[in-house]
């Protein structure tokens, strides 16, 4: 659903309105944070997931399947279709080599090839789902930058500005399509951002299978806590933003609800 957001600056003496931006979101994927200087606009989006599959399928048709049938992925590829026909019939291609194989061949072989799209579906997670970010400057209400990072926001205070640059707490996985109905696994980052919200530094995979259930950042220390039937804590030193890195963590039950 588009929700509209307005921003207004108000002279407090005169009660006079100084400056006014407005804009369109989604309101049940927009996560909206201001500092001192700046109102950050993050807003979740999903990419296609047949692209990324069309993708994984012929890296992996690189592998096990004959030359025939890779120059034949590689042409449909190409057709001006849609990205589901073109699933589909990269699908059929792959069923039909495998069905060329003796049978306890062939359910060896389709049991290494589908190991090996959930393999490389796993790491392409981080493609599937981005906050995209716009940084807007308080004193002119306009748009310095935009950028973007993998996985989905919490809340506001999954994003703080710091010394000119913005740290980002998401998790990637366990909205889409294949983390869950797949079997694949969920994992947590946090991204340090510079002004123009291009990546400096990272912290990745915090708590496999697990979610964020709340993150607070206080000058150079980030404290994270993920979720699923205890409560690990996580404590990151972001004195570097360039080099941002684990410092602690602990598994024990009530982190979340303390911070």
């Amino acid at each position: 659903v588009s929700h509209t957001y307005n921003i207004i600056a108000v002279d407090p003496a005169k009660g006079e309105v100084e400056k006014k931006l407005a804009f369109a979101s989604d309101g049940g994927a927009t996560t909206i944070m201001m500092s001192k200087d700046n109102v950050y606009l993050a807003t979740r989006a999903y990419t296609e997931p047949t692209e990324v599959m069309l993708d994984v399928l012929s890296l992996v048709a690189n592998k096990y399947l004959s030359i025939t049938a890779k120059d034949s992925i590689n042409k449909i590829k190409g057709y001006e279709i849609s990205l589901r026909g073109k699933l589909n019939e990269v699908s059929i291609i792959v069923q039909n080599e495998l069905n060329k194989l003796d049978p306890n061949t062939r359910l060896k072989t389709e049991a290494d090839f589908n190991n090996a799209v959930a393999t490389e579906m796993t790491k392409r997670q981080r493609d599937l789902e981005t906050t995209r970010i716009t940084r807007i400057a308080l004193d002119t209400l306009s748009i310095q930058a935009t950028g973007a990072v993998p996985g989905s926001l919490l809340n506001q205070f999954s994003l703080d500005e710091y010394k000119g640059d913005l740290r980002v707490s998401t998790t990637v996985g366990g909205n889409n399509w294949f983390s869950w109905g797949r079997g694949g696994e969920s994992v947590n980052d946090v991204y340090v951002l510079g002004a123009d919200l291009k990546k400096k530094g990272e912290v990745l995979d915090l708590g496999k299978g697990e979610r964020i259930f709340s993150t607070r950042f206080m000058g150079d220390q980030g404290y994270v806590v993920t979720f699923r039937q205890v409560d690990p804590f996580y404590v990151l030193d972001l004195a570097n933003p360039s080099a941002p890195k684990l410092s602690g963590e602990l598994k024990i039950p009530g982190y979340s609800s303390y911070l």
